[in-house]
């Protein structure tokens, strides 16, 4: 299982290994904790910005996601997946999506709380400091589920609580609940989407902070004993401050999961090598008219780039 903030953040750091454990056979299951729906706005590289509509771009990271795992499970990338909705602890409920092809399983499930509260501030932080604030969900279009719901500090540790007990991982991939400490001027803060005093973006922080204290308690209520479970942090944005340490062969196939997920793009090739098959003309027909696919909302790196070819588990 893997605990996500954002809808790409598999994608970008716990790959390789979540690409091997597909090939592999392991069954995967993806929990999104928030909407990833940022600004709304479905930013393609060389076309206009459309208006802003966080269902539809919502929706968009979502169905990025359905072509990506769907390219790693060997089938088109517009293969249907099969919607629907799992009921939680404290009477929420998930959109799931969910994929088969010869023996191999992915589950998505999203959980969709907003990324920000009705203040402006950063809705998960937020939730993660304070135990009375209240922050609500976004409705994705396309979704199964039709009504917004609210979460709490305890309401969300319960849910993943209870996805822990009802999928019994045996392997949990996170985010970095500690993440390194950086001091950047304002503008490299912003640049490489930083928490003031640490790395990382916050929402990545805190989700991995839920995930863990979520996981200490579950192995301190499960029925019959602690579950044997192990655990990797991979670390984020910052990754590119560190050494490169995975071998070439171990990137070259890394591309290919998240280039499924972008529309066409024009100018340059990005870091797709010419091996690659999945090729972004391919990947750009989008499924849903109004939402469209999404590509990951940070800037994918040039070809050339070091970002991709750092091992990001800690």
């Amino acid at each position: 299982m893997q605990v996500l903030a954002h809808p790409d953040d598999d994608l970008y750091f716990m790959n390789p290994d979540t690409q091997y454990a597909v090939a592999a056979g392991v069954p995967l299951v993806c929990v999104y904790v928030t909407a990833g729906e940022a600004d709304g706005v479905n930013k393609i590289p060389g076309q206009p910005h459309p208006p802003a509509d966080k269902a539809a771009y919502s929706s968009a990271r979502h169905q990025g996601l359905r072509q990506s795992y769907a390219a790693q499970l060997g089938l088109p990338l517009f293969t249907p997946w099969n919607k629907s909705v799992a009921a939680l602890p404290g009477g929420h409920l998930a959109e799931v999506n969910s994929l088969e092809n010869e023996g191999r399983r992915v589950d998505l499930v999203h959980l969709n709380l907003a990324m920000h509260t009705p203040f402006g501030h950063m809705g998960v932080p937020a939730l993660w400091r304070e135990r009375g604030l209240a922050l609500g969900t976004v409705v994705a279009d396309g979704s199964p589920l039709s009504t917004v719901q609210s979460y709490d500090h305890d309401g969300l540790l319960d849910v993943l609580v209870g996805l822990f007990e009802r999928y019994r991982p045996t392997l949990v991939h996170t985010l970095d609940p500690d993440p390194d400490i950086q001091h950047s001027d304002p503008v490299t803060r912003i640049h490489d989407s930083e928490q003031p005093g640490y790395s990382d973006h916050a929402d990545h922080t805190a989700v991995a902070s839920f995930t863990w204290a979520a996981m200490a308690r579950w192995a301190r209520t499960s029925a019959g004993g602690p579950p044997p479970f192990a655990t990797v942090a991979f670390r984020g944005y910052y990754n590119h401050h560190w050494p490169d340490n995975l071998p070439r062969p171990s990137c070259a196939p890394r591309p290919p999961t998240w280039s499924p997920t972008a529309p066409p793009r024009t100018g340059s090739a990005g870091t797709r090598p010419a091996a690659v098959t999945t090729t972004w003309a391919a990947s750009g027909r989008c499924a849903t008219a109004r939402a469209g696919c999404a590509p990951p909302t940070t800037a994918i790196p040039a070809r050339g780039s070091r970002w991709p070819r750092r091992r990001t588990a800690g």
